[in-house]
């Protein structure tokens, strides 16, 4: 039987074989139907006329509620937002891009996008407001122990280190996720070379391995 892979393979510049493993946080998100109504909205108008295949993630504010009124203004601005956001990128190159409230609709706060020359739908989501702090490390360290029971099966390909990277979507906002949370020191039991948490919304990584 063959053995199961990290899912990337990288070769450092020094020259060590990496193998990388990806995981997700899962924060539920409350359905809201006006948000679902305003993101199908804007992906159809979007879509008449891109083709870029994108990940999009979207942040409503809590603060300044989009009425029913202008739900399909704001649909036709965030439409408008993306494409300009992607007009000059090349569909067979990945990219990113994260937005702040400055930059988009009243009623939205933050924005990020990712295309992937693989990707063969477009999937546009709401977000939480933020990740609990209680919760998400207790998360994290039930994601990191998924992905311990994996490690042996890995360790076939004989790589030079492992490293784990979990990612999700909104976090409270700290410049520095470990020290804000220390009893990660505890928790993190890992043979995982380096670990890593990714925020999409923001672009933020943040290492939880010492």
């Amino acid at each position: 039987m063959p053995a199961e892979s990290p899912d990337f393979m990288v070769k450092a510049p020094s020259k060590r074989r990496l193998g990388i493993e990806l995981t997700k946080l899962h924060s539920p998100v409350s359905p809201d139907e006006t948000q679902n109504r305003i993101l199908q909205l804007s992906q159809e108008l979007y879509e008449r006329s891109d083709h870029h295949k994108l990940l999009v993630k979207v942040l409503f504010s809590d603060e300044h509620p989009i009425s029913a009124e202008s739900e399909l203004a704001v649909s036709a601005r965030l439409a408008n937002v993306v494409r300009n956001a992607v007009k000059s990128r090349k569909e067979r190159s990945f990219f990113s891009v994260n937005l702040e409230r400055t930059q988009l609709p009243t009623g939205i706060e933050k924005l990020a996008l990712i295309h992937h020359p693989q990707f063969v739908v477009s999937v546009w989501e709401s977000v939480n407001s933020a990740y609990p702090p209680p919760d998400i490390i207790k998360d994290i360290k039930v994601a990191i122990d998924k992905k311990e029971q994996k490690l042996p099966l890995y360790r076939r390909h004989q790589f030079d280190e492992y490293w784990l990277v979990i990612n999700c979507d909104h976090i409270q906002n700290t410049r520095n996720f470990r020290k804000q949370n220390p009893i990660l020191n505890e928790l993190i039991q890992s043979s995982f070379r380096r670990i890593f948490l990714f925020e999409i919304l923001s672009g933020r990584v943040f290492e939880l391995s010492e």
